[in-house]
């Protein structure tokens, strides 16, 4: 293959092989496979070959030495687990993972389990115990949280498609990429199992700028065209992170004209960074860039609900188009001469302003608390100067962007230039400058006065913060889950909670508060009193309050049992499921002195439903089964917006009670053995799962 490709020197392959060790906690020995027809557990070491394991597909580990795949030779009780050819399509090496530590042969509730002596083989077992609990030797990680992670190709012949691990080469296994067979030096892989047949292959990812890149030497900055590839969005994506890059984001007009210039000639659409995955705003670029200069060919953006990422399409003058993400077309990345930031650090700060996607400019905070939900308010941002091109009418850069959902809606034959506040949340749209409205003013602070104390927020304890009527306490020494709920109450209050939907405008930005507490802070958790310890899928307030809104993380909550703890950093805000054990800061939280309760919601009445609708007395709801043969069967979009226009949306589900019941509506309409869409989604690759209709995810029954 090497005469093939020579325009790359010698690379550093980005990928990090997850090779681990299987740690079971119980009898406190690793597995082991020093043949294949043994796989038994052991004194651990982690220098022991023998001993290491991968994910080399979703479904299937293989031991490092080896090069084989665990299995078994029937699905049965009792069956001994050895060591086979690894083969993507025997479901006799289809492994899976419940509950983060359990590992079962797929479809079956038979589980990994070692024997009762050491070097005992392992067996499949059907009956469960905490003997079948493994864990990554040496981490807190459970067994699931090494997971396979595709590694995708450039150039050679396979159109970008995924390194296969292991692969044959010249009659030799291998599990990793590797430069022999070229004399460029550069990393490669097979991306079938079997190179010598097959012939098919690709370059592996590297962090390093090589060849493949083009500079734009007025910037710096350097782009790759991957043209010849066909992925969709979130695979281009993945590729351009596996090299320290991000798909193209595209903030100004010389930009724009540079990769017109750079693509032409190219037949093909390339996917870009820009998208409308978060569900509930407008279209903004992957990354954080601010969406501020926009260049959609006619007819574009399309209206269509899955159409949420775009291309640019070099044959219509680069110019950009949204697509469905699941497409498979070539894609633009584009690196800067900086190495990302790692998570957990504090996101890159521009005039003070946080410039990391979804985050909010700790200035702009304090203004987003004081709207009402039914303001629309001007504020600097226009493009009359330039046209498509927003700026701030005092000249400060543009480092931030929140439009609302379908905006910026700027078009030739309306223009709307200037840009509104609008409602309760801060979204923005553009709208027409003579449009008579309120306005937002911003000037320098005044400086605070030499030696002037702190004053003590009214209705609260000194060293706590008020908001609205409650007062915030963080608590500075690490302590578990338990231990931090403990002091909360000692100090007569509780850890916080986070409350959406309430009674008055005082809530509606409780999240956006905590995170302004705690944000740019150094550590990277900090404890709420969320938790599904005491029903594990389940979660609830330590409280006792009803949860109402949720904000996960991306991966999260996952089937992983634990307690809730509010993200920092670049991830301010957002909330990880945790080992309880685990020693986090934390946020207390009390009622003021003084304040007024507000009253309890009045209980709903129970739902009278139309026919062949069950009705949700958890919910005061009403939901119903749509079966469709197969020409009528639609995607989840399709779903959601048939739900919507009968004036409702996608089922939604808060408590396991609400199951039985569902599983009664599906039986009532024959659509027992059919597969159903429901509410639940996670599109946004920097977020967790949410509900359609923004319910708050507090039960999760994954299988």
């Amino acid at each position: 293959i090497y005469s093939i490709l020579t325009i790359c020197y010698v690379l550093f392959c980005f990928t990090d092989i997850k090779t681990f060790l299987l740690y079971n906690k119980i009898n406190g020995l690793c597995l082991e496979a020093s043949i294949a027809q043994s796989v038994r557990t052991a004194t651990c070491n982690q220098d022991n070959e023998s001993q290491k394991f991968r994910w080399i597909t979703d479904h299937q580990l293989m031991s490092v030495k080896l090069k084989l795949c665990l299995g078994v030779p029937l699905k049965k009780d009792q069956a001994m687990v050895t060591l086979y050819p690894c083969n993507q399509k025997s479901e006799l090496q289809w492994w899976e993972c419940r509950n983060e530590s359990l590992l079962a042969i797929r479809g079956e509730d038979l589980y990994f389990s070692p024997g009762n002596e050491e070097h005992d083989n392992v067996l499949l077992k059907k009956q469960l115990s905490v003997k079948n609990t493994w864990k990554i030797y040496g981490t807190v990680e459970v067994l699931c949280s090494q997971g396979y992670e595709e590694i995708f190709t450039l150039l050679g012949n396979s159109f970008g498609a995924p390194c296969v691990f292991p692969f044959m080469y010249e009659q030799q296994w291998w599990v990793e990429c590797t430069a022999v067979g070229r004399a460029d030096g550069c990393l490669w892989c097979a991306t079938t199992a079997d190179y010598d047949t097959d012939q098919r292959y690709g370059l592996c990812p590297s962090t390093d700028k090589d060849s493949t890149w083009t500079t734009d030497l007025s910037t710096n900055v350097h782009y790759q065209i991957n043209s010849d590839s066909a992925l969709t969005w979130h695979q281009a994506r993945k590729s351009c992170q596996q090299q320290n890059a991000e798909l193209l984001s595209v903030t100004d007009i010389h930009e724009q004209t540079y990769l017109q210039e750079l693509t032409e000639g190219t037949d093909s659409a390339l996917w870009i960074g820009l998208n409308r995955l978060d569900l509930s705003s407008g279209w903004e670029w992957i990354g954080g860039r601010p969406f501020q200069y926009l260049n959609w060919a006619p007819g574009s953006p399309s209206p269509a609900s899955g159409k949420l990422c775009v291309v640019l399409n070099p044959e219509t003058k680069a110019k950009w188009q949204n697509c469905e993400c699941d497409e498979k077309l070539g894609y633009i990345c584009k690196k800067r001469n900086f190495t990302l930031v790692p998570s957990g650090i504090l996101c890159q700060k521009l005039n003070g302003w946080c410039c990391e996607k979804g985050r909010v400019p700790k200035d702009v905070f304090s203004l987003f608390l004081s709207l009402e939900p039914t303001d629309k308010l001007w504020i600097g941002l226009n493009d009359r100067k330039i046209q498509m091109y927003f700026e701030w009418s005092d000249g400060t850069p543009v480092t931030y962007t929140k439009w609302h959902l379908g905006e910026p809606s700027t078009t030739n034959n309306r223009p709307e230039d200037c840009v509104l506040i609008k409602g309760q949340n801060g979204y923005w749209a553009d709208h027409v400058c003579e449009r008579k409205a309120g306005y937002i003013c911003k000037r320098k602070a005044t400086s605070q006065i030499a030696g002037e104390k702190e004053i003590t927020a009214a209705g609260c304890k000194k060293g706590w913060k008020r908001y609205g009527t409650y007062c915030y306490f963080i608590g500075h020494v690490p302590a578990t889950f338990s231990e931090a709920n403990t002091t909360c109450e000692v100090e007569e209050g509780y850890l916080a909670t986070v409350e959406s939907r309430l009674y008055d405008d005082f809530y509606r930005y409780e999240q956006a508060y905590l995170t302004s507490l705690v944000g740019l802070r150094p550590e990277k958790h900090f404890w709420l009193g969320l938790s599904d310890v005491q029903d594990q899928g389940t979660f609830s307030w330590a409280n006792g309050e009803a949860v109402s809104f949720t904000h996960w993380d991306a991966g999260m909550p996952g089937n992983n049992p634990g307690c809730v703890a509010m993200r920092t950093g670049i991830a301010a805000g957002l909330w990880d499921v945790l080992d309880c054990e685990t020693k986090q800061k934390y946020i207390c939280k009390q009622w003021a002195k003084g304040a007024t309760v507000p009253p309890f919601p009045t209980t709903a009445l129970i739902p009278t439903c139309p026919e062949g609708w069950a009705s949700n007395n958890h919910r005061s709801s009403c939901f119903k089964c749509f079966c469709r043969p197969e020409i009528r069967k639609k995607t989840w979009f399709e779903a959601r917006d048939f739900c919507r226009q009968i004036g409702g949306d996608l089922v939604t589900i808060d408590t396991k009670e609400e199951i039985p019941l569902l599983i009664q509506a599906i039986r009532a309409t024959h659509c027992m053995f059919e597969t159903v869409w429901l509410g639940i989604f996670s599109l946004n690759p920097g977020e967790g799962f949410a509900w359609s209709d923004g319910s708050p995810v507090s039960i999760l029954t994954f299988h």
